[in-house]
């Protein structure tokens, strides 16, 4: 089965706390991905500073027909 590069889903990391979103890039920019208990880093727009998170859990959602939506959410708790 063929895959179009405009296909390849996303990585979003979901922060727990807040409930929301916190960064999102797409899958064939991404890497490697982290596993539970794992540290990320993530400077937001316009900061000279980093927010440090920590790898919660990891969900994959694997679309089976052309309309789903392929993405892996990791789900992550802010470090203070």
């Amino acid at each position: 089965m063929a895959i179009d590069d405009d296909d390849v889903g996303f990585l979003e990391l979901y922060d727990v706390e807040q409930k929301r979103p916190v960064a999102r890039r797409l899958l064939r920019e991404v890497r490697f991905i982290p596993r539970a208990g794992e540290r990320i880093f993530i400077r937001p727009e316009h900061s000279k500073e980093w927010d440090s998170y920590t790898v919660a859990n990891i969900e994959y959602f694997i679309g089976v027909s052309r309309d789903d939506e392929n993405r892996i959410t990791i789900f992550v708790e802010r470090n203070r």
